[in-house]
């Protein structure tokens, strides 16, 4: 038996950010921090933004391979599409606080395509995700459970991006916090080569 097989590595889907979202996140990251209300967060790395589409927990080497190839056998038929990053969220609520972040809109193509990772994980005989699909860009994590928000509005500059790919990451947690190294991409509507 393969040593390697035994060893496991904490692994998620999601889809990359282009440099225009980089920039305003980081910009309305560094505009929080200077609020007391946000004083409670510990916020995010400009390397480690990204919008969640699967967190997979440990998977081995051969689930890897297996969850990469059914995942892009049922991605392979659904066209790129545009999103834009609408509005500020506290998740799951604001009397529940555990991030803060950025909510992607329309929600339509990427429910599609979070249901048809799920499908290329069942074949992968990966356990279905039980929590609902919310997808988001997470901007930082509340580290103060009790902290209460109020409601607020931010108005937030225009941030569209054209989703063409997904990416399987892996997550190497650290003292200074997690790395996250791509190991798959994942375009969306391949071609059939003749």
């Amino acid at each position: 038996m393969d040593i390697e097989e035994f060893q496991k590595f904490r692994a998620f889907f999601a889809i990359d950010i282009n440099d225009n979202i980089r920039y305003e996140a980081v910009k309305l990251i560094k505009f929080l921090k200077k609020q007391k209300i946000y004083r409670h967060i510990r916020w995010t790395r400009t390397e480690n933004l990204h919008i969640t589409m699967r967190f997979l927990g440990n998977i081995s080497n051969s689930e890897y391979q297996k969850i990469t190839e059914q995942v892009s056998e049922k991605t392979k038929n659904l066209k790129p599409f545009s999103i834009h990053l609408a509005s500020l969220i506290i998740f799951p609520s604001i009397k529940k606080p555990i991030v803060i972040a950025l909510q992607p809109e329309p929600l339509t193509q990427l429910i599609k395509l979070n249901q048809l990772i799920e499908k290329g994980l069942t074949n992968s005989d990966i356990k279905p995700e039980t929590k609902s699909f919310s997808p988001h860009l997470t901007l930082g994590r509340i580290t103060r459970r009790r902290h209460i928000f109020e409601p607020f509005e931010i108005e937030l500059p225009k941030m569209h991006l054209k989703v063409r790919e997904i990416i399987l990451y892996k997550s190497d947690l650290t003292k200074t916090g997690p790395i996250y190294t791509p190991l798959s991409r994942i375009p969306l509507e391949i071609k059939s080569r003749i």
